[in-house]
């Protein structure tokens, strides 16, 4: 990398102009962000937004429906000086820091930073003002794209800052070392830094997770079913939730159980068993859980290692991937789901793509069997892996490696049109496989949704090629840096699936990574990343000569002439850490402290008064039990004979329920009052109103007879 002292100390003058213009340009954007509830909607809960207007003396506009759209700043001069103040603070603060660590003095450090770090802000100024440009160019969608886009932009201009900071920090005189003794130091601080991130995440969302279980936070469906599972299988019941197993039917009758194989062939939890033998308790299943995510820095790190043979690098880029937000939503989705075994999808399918790399087909072929017992789109990830490898084997005319990369991509083929049309049908009784109803508008049936989008390519275009799905690549690319576009040919191998999930309709509810999803394609763009990421370490544009500097940005022909690996992380790390501040549901996120939002900590992790109630309600209902309970109450009474739903779309209670508990202020709460309980309106001579002891928080009927 070209050391910091080459690089001229910049004028006065010239500090001076870069710094007003970014101030300018950062002043605008976060005015305009303040002005406009589609802009600032993405960083700001509503009510938030709100109260900040009004304590700017602002005034709110309100759109021909009725809905708040915008306001009208009264007094942005806290808008300026807070600006100022945090470019003053992130520029004397990051100067000093390069200054130490560079041995330069601080005020060529804080000159350089000014000019090289500040010029981006520029980038910012056409998303400050895209309505006005929208306007004079007659463009009516430019304002809809920027609004779609700025937080990735201001992401990107978060990355390249930090990468001019990288560079002003580097070394002037680096210690000249023996290089054995380099690499054993570098190998050290690589082990430190994965093993930190490791432990990090693990603390961090097992506290959150444990938290929200404490705070009877974690829904029924999707979360504590899998604990269920495991629950019933070691008391005699089977493999089997009682969630999809309550009556459609009305009067109620006897239940009639279906296994959780006609759902899934998902398994992998089951492995679980010895633990939940020890511990049969929710809190084991999302340790594990959180356990296998931060698990995947480890074949990660050996992928990376191997692409770029620098152990710090893979560290690095380990670290990152733990950083990203779409990975936190796999252990706390946007609907507050905290437990899915696809989440162990990652260590896996990480360490079956480790063990082909590494030619170890026993190794491989453990990983692959386990990769089958996640979750049946795994396959979705596994065929187009094998054929990959299958293709790159060739090139390197390796024939063993060929025919284990075709077996993998044609077995996977033959393994999914047999669950897909044999196994899952057979376990459902000839009942529709419940997931074709996510791609309703090419079918009702799996066969049926292939076939609409092999035949109607048009339909196929309107779903994949629309701002939601760019929105979608964007949340899934920006905060690996755009490493896997280093990498095309393996990016190419999530294509297949990344268009199944523009098609999805669920999944793009919001756009982005916040359900389920994503799950079997983050592997492959990990992969991707870290082959993208030894390709720019090979790739050195180092020019003979001096160079001449674009006149409106000074200095981008020299950092094009970097080693474009050096820096890659760092620019990495900042749209990761920028993203995250916009999206990320943990401490790095706004969400997590703005109060507005669903995942404000002092409500979904604080204990409240709803938690000391059902302590009460707990207490009256016996093991021996048969209850049927609201959704998160559920949660709680998977351990008693019988567990049923009594959700809105699921209200038939069984015959043999002989409980009914009913939570009224929980989330998604519809009933507040006995009297408008159903089975109280219908039959009240089959059921007793037991007395409130909760204060209203919840009802609790019992069957007479």
């Amino acid at each position: 990398m070209a050391m910091t002292s080459h690089r001229p100390v910049p004028a006065l003058a010239a500090v001076a102009g870069v710094s007003i213009v970014a101030v300018l340009s950062l002043g605008l954007a976060v005015t305009e962000l303040l002005s406009d509830y589609f802009y600032a909607a993405a960083y700001l809960a509503q009510s938030t937004w709100q109260s900040l207007v009004f304590a700017l003396e602002g005034q709110l506009q309100q759109a021909d429906d009725g809905a708040t759209i915008g306001a009208v700043i009264g007094n942005p001069l806290p808008i300026w000086w807070a600006v100022i103040a945090v470019y003053l603070l992130v520029g004397c603060g990051g100067a000093g820091l390069a200054a130490w660590r560079s041995g330069a003095r601080w005020y060529d450090t804080a000159c350089r930073w000014a000019v090289s770090g500040g010029r981006w802000m520029l980038v910012l100024f056409p998303f400050s003002q895209g309505r006005l440009i929208g306007y004079l160019l007659g463009v009516t969608w430019l304002d809809l794209l920027l609004a779609a886009t700025a937080e990735f932009v201001a992401a990107v201009v978060c990355g390249l800052v930090v990468r001019e900071w990288w560079i002003l920090a580097q070394p002037l005189n680096p210690p000249v070392i023996d290089e054995e003794l380099a690499r054993t130091c570098e190998e050290r601080w690589a082990r430190r830094l994965l093993w930190g991130a490791f432990l990090t995440y693990t603390v961090i969302y097992t506290a959150m997770n444990w938290g929200m279980w404490s705070n009877m936070r974690i829904p029924h469906g999707d979360s504590a079913m899998y604990e269920e599972h495991l629950w019933n299988l070691t008391h005699g019941k089977g493999f089997r939730s009682f969630l999809d197993i309550t009556p459609a039917a009305d009067p109620p009758a006897a239940p009639t159980y279906r296994l959780f194989l006609g759902e899934h062939i998902q398994v992998i939890h089951l492995g679980l068993l010895p633990f939940h033998v020890l511990w049969p308790s929710q809190l084991m299943m999302e340790l594990a859980q959180t356990l296998g995510i931060a698990s995947l820095v480890f074949p990660l790190y050996s992928i990376v290692k191997r692409h770029t043979g620098s152990p710090s690098q893979a560290a690095g880029l380990a670290a990152l991937a733990l950083l990203a937000f779409p990975i936190h939503y796999l252990d706390i989705a946007i609907d507050g789901k905290t437990f899915r075994p696809t989440a162990f999808g990652f260590v896996i399918v990480l360490a079956a793509i480790d063990a082909f790399e590494r030619r170890a087909w026993k190794l491989l072929a453990v990983w692959v069997l386990l990769t089958l017992t996640i979750q049946e789109d795994f396959t979705l990830v596994l065929g187009p892996l094998g054929l990959w490898f299958a293709w790159d084997a060739w090139r390197q005319k390796e024939h063993r490696a060929v025919r284990a990369g075709l077996a993998l991509g044609v077995g996977s083929a033959v393994y999914l049109w047999t669950v897909m049309n044999v196994v899952l049908p057979w376990f459902r009784d000839g009942v529709p496989i419940h997931y074709a109803r996510y791609f309703e508008k090419f079918g009702d049936t799996p066969v049926r949704v292939l076939w609409g989008m092999l035949t109607q390519p048009a339909l196929v275009w309107e779903s994949v090629g629309t701002t939601t799905s760019l929105i979608h690549a964007l949340c899934l690319l920006v905060p690996l840096g755009f490493l896997p576009l280093a990498s095309p040919s393996r990016l190419l191998v999530a294509a297949p699936l990344f268009g199944l999930l523009c098609m999805n309709e669920l999944a793009l509810s919001p756009p982005g990574p916040f359900h389920h999803f994503h799950a079997p394609i983050m592997p492959l763009l990990l992969w991707a990343a870290a082959a993208g990421l030894g390709n720019l370490s090979r790739r050195r544009l180092v020019a003979e000569g001096p160079l001449t500097p674009l006149p409106l940005l000074p200095g981008i022909g020299r950092w094009l002439t970097m080693s474009w690996a050096n820096g890659s992380l760092a620019f990495g790390l900042g749209c990761c850490l920028w993203t995250g501040l916009v999206h990320d549901n943990s401490p790095l996120g706004l969400r997590f402290w703005d109060s507005g939002r669903p995942e404000y900590w002092r409500s979904r992790y604080r204990p409240d008064e709803r938690v000391e109630q059902f302590a009460q309600v707990a207490a009256l209902i016996p093991a021996t039990a048969r209850v049927a309970s609201t959704d998160y109450v559920h949660t709680r009474l998977t351990h008693c004979e019988r567990s049923y739903d009594y959700s809105d779309y699921r209200r038939v209670v069984p015959a043999d329920c002989n409980y009914i508990v009913i939570d009224t202020r929980g989330p998604y709460s519809r009933i507040r009052y006995a009297e408008e309980v159903r089975e109280l309106q219908q039959a009240p001579d089959q059921w007793e109103l037991l007395p409130d002891i909760t204060r209203g928080y919840f009802i609790v009927l019992k069957r007479k007879r």
